[in-house]
C-alpha cells in the first residue's frame, strides 16, 4: 500500500515524519494516517512528495501497483481513494458554507450597527 511506501522512503531518506510534514506544509498526524492507510495524500501533496524523495510520482505509486497487479485489486484501491476524496470534498464544502454564512452575518450586523450608529 502507498501507507508502506510512503514510510519506507521516508526512513531511506532519513526524514522524521515531523520533517517530512514541514517539507509538505502538513501536520505529522496526517503523516502519521498516511503511514498507517487511515487516509491518503491528495494528487497535489503526493506530487511535492515525490519531489521530496527525489522520486516520480509513478515511482511513488509504482509499488502498490505491483504488489496488486491484477486489475481488481487496482481498481478497487482506485474506488477507495476516490471514496475519501470525495468525502474530504464534500465537508470541505460544507465548511466553506459555514465560514461564507459567518461572513455575511458579520457583515450584516457590522452594517446593521454602522446604520444604528449613523442614525443617533
Amino acid at each position: 500500500m502507498i501507507g508502506e511506501r510512503i514510510k519506507i522512503l521516508r526512513k531511506t531518506k532519513g526524514l522524521s515524519q515531523e520533517e517530512l510534514a514541514k517539507s509538505l506544509c502538513v501536520s505529522r498526524q496526517t503523516v502519521s494516517k498516511w503511514e498507517n492507510g487511515n487516509s491518503v495524500p491528495d494528487v497535489e501533496v503526493l506530487v511535492r512528495m515525490a519531489d521530496v524523495f527525489q522520486v516520480t510520482a509513478s515511482e511513488l505509486l509504482a509499488e502498490t501497483v505491483e504488489k496488486n497487479s491484477d486489475d481488481t485489486s487496482v481498481g478497487n484501491q482506485l474506488s477507495k481513494i476516490r471514496e475519501e476524496l470525495e468525502v474530504r470534498n464534500e465537508r470541505n464544502k460544507r465548511i466553506r458554507g459555514r465560514v461564507k454564512a459567518f461572513i455575511f452575518a458579520g457583515i450584516v450586523i457590522l452594517l446593521i450597527i454602522l446604520l444604528l450608529n449613523g442614525a443617533s
